[in-house]
């Protein structure tokens, strides 16, 4: 699963996301953004995160306020560690 903190265009906006990428996982959003403020430390740092079952880190994808990590990249490295989560 990958929660996004930001979509313009809401659960709409995901869809078109799955269509054009082709991604078998999940995409959801954390609309009051409660949950993932912690990782997003300032007005530059949006970096995402592979989280595994347990809560450890297994990925940090780099991103800025207006260069974050698309879904076709959270696909390809979870392709590379699908055996490690």
């Amino acid at each position: 699963m990958v929660i996004f903190r930001e979509e313009e265009s809401g659960q709409e906006g995901l869809k078109k996301v799955v269509e054009k990428t082709k991604v078998n996982f999940l995409l959801a959003l954390d609309t009051p953004v409660k949950e993932t403020s912690s990782y997003s430390p300032g007005e530059r740092i949006h970096d995402s995160y592979i989280i595994d079952k347990n809560g450890i880190i297994k990925s940090i994808l780099k991103g800025t306020r207006y260069e974050r990590a698309k879904a076709l990249e959270f696909k390809v490295e979870l392709e590379k560690r699908i055996f490690t989560l």
